[in-house]
């Protein structure tokens, strides 16, 4: 098969307060191929401490979708390397898609309490 996967996106951004009446539109869609049938699916309470995570029925990572589930409280997320290398945030209620890289070992911690995230991570 091909196209198993298909990623949409619309981002708009409107700030007609600052006197320019700037406004950004985007919408794009792919489809991408899943070269093994697969996704592993939960929602992780994620600590103060940057904790590693591990995804056992998962061969080749591949797509992650993640959302902070608080609604005060953001995380960070990022690698391990050496430490906790932070790349991204998500505020409450916020989400995002990434594709990551195989092998990477992927870290989450919280801000000031702990913070439940869904994810959702597929076979490459």
């Amino acid at each position: 098969m091909a196209n198993e996967i298909t990623a949409s996106l619309s981002f708009s951004v409107t700030n007609p307060s600052d006197g320019s009446g700037f406004a950004s539109s985007n919408r794009l869609t792919r489809q991408y191929n899943q070269n093994a049938i697969g996704v592993n699916a939960e929602i992780l309470a994620v600590p103060v401490t940057a904790t590693a995570y591990s995804f056992a029925s998962i061969t080749t990572n591949g797509f992650l979708l993640i959302q902070n589930l608080d609604t005060t409280n953001f995380v960070d997320y990022g690698l391990n390397a050496s430490g906790f290398l932070p790349f991204g945030r998500l505020k409450p209620g916020e989400f995002a898609l990434l594709r990551l890289t195989p092998g990477i070992a992927f870290m989450a911690k919280a801000d000031t309490a702990t913070v439940n995230v869904s994810y959702q991570l597929f076979n490459d």
